[in-house]
């Protein structure tokens, strides 16, 4: 694809919403958004794929058309042109209505901020590295955030001892010993997977797979998980090709490069 930008205009009822879109959005957020509209216009573009699925800005598609906007300017590039936004409306940084609008962008994509979790297990299960944009407590709370109540546990189709430190999940006349958020999301994977191929076939496999990809796995764990790939496949275990891993160390809560000579 060249990357020069090809510029038109389109109708907006062309484009269609994500149904992936992790984010449920807050009754809050796209009231505030729809005020700010209607006050200071559109600030933020909306990006979508080019059959014309929109993947990040679907609140904005929503409450522009039901402000009664049709039509909008389309840009299509490949990604490797930054295109910013001039309004002309807004003569220099110190003018009000661009002041109240730099706060107001960054405070309406806070507070409508609502992650699916169900849609982030779709998304994990599809391939999307989700232990590099999230930390496991984060997650966790996200996927499961009413995992110590008993409706939580019954949603997800656990039998979960009343022990709070080492719960047992429990797979027939197998019982394992797991923290709660690992239990937790070991279950929701295995729902996640048997909603989107129609079984539990396959699944262990694919969880082994995941795990020699999380960075800094338990030692034994990764000794055990390539063992049962190798039996599996019939050959020898060959891991994927090395690569640097970006992900939150638990401990300091910041971001890390695995593999980074330098640190």
């Amino acid at each position: 694809m060249s990357n020069q930008p090809s510029i038109h205009k389109a109708q907006l009822k062309d484009f269609s919403a994500d149904i992936g879109n992790a984010n449920l959005h807050t009754e809050l957020g796209e009231k505030m958004l729809a005020k700010a509209i209607s006050q200071r216009g559109i600030a933020r573009p909306i990006l979508a794929t080019s059959d014309g699925v929109i993947i990040a800005g679907d609140l904005t598609k929503k409450t522009i058309e039901e402000a009664g906007y049709q039509e909008a300017l389309v840009i299509e590039t490949d990604g490797t042109i930054p295109i910013i936004h001039v309004r002309k409306d807004l003569p220099d940084s110190s003018d009000l209505k661009a002041r109240t609008l730099a706060i107001e962008d960054n405070r309406i994509a806070q507070v409508s901020l609502n992650w699916d979790g169900d849609k982030l297990m779709q998304a994990e299960v599809a391939g999307v590295q989700l232990h590099k944009l999230f930390k496991q407590s984060e997650l966790a709370a996200i996927v499961i955030p009413e995992a110590d109540t008993d409706a939580g546990k019954a949603e997800i189709n656990t039998t979960l001892s009343s022990a709070k430190s080492t719960p047992v999940l429990k797979f027939g006349k197998y019982a394992l010993g797991l923290i709660q958020e690992e239990a937790n999301r070991l279950m929701k994977f295995l729902v996640a997977y048997q909603e989107k191929n129609g079984s539990l076939h396959g699944a262990i496999a694919a969880l082994i797979e995941r795990a020699n990809h999380i960075p800094n796995p338990n030692p034994a764990l990764a000794e055990m998980a390539a063992a049962q790939v190798e039996q599996e496949s019939g050959g020898e275990y060959t891991s994927s090709e090395e690569e640097d891993e970006i992900g939150f160390d638990e401990d300091d809560e910041e971001l890390y490069v695995e593999g980074d000579e330098n640190e």
